[in-house]
């Protein structure tokens, strides 16, 4: 199975989740809020955490700098 496809999986879940127990507590627009938020911080980070999964699952040969 891919792993970026389940990293991206688990976070919008996780966005997902968080953002309707916000609109839950606090209203509507700001549980919207919350998941806009957190789609923006996933599409940042989204591309460091798939790159450390596959050096975690995958690891390489460190490779040798001159």
């Amino acid at each position: 199975m891919n792993v970026k496809l389940v990293v991206m999986i688990v976070l919008l879940c996780i966005a997902f989740i968080t953002s309707l127990t916000t609109g839950i507590l606090f209203g509507p627009i700001i549980g919207v809020c919350t998941f806009l938020s957190f789609g923006i911080s996933i599409s940042i980070l989204y591309p460091f955490c798939s790159t450390f999964l596959n050096n975690v699952i995958n690891p390489r040969p460190p490779k040798h700098q001159h």
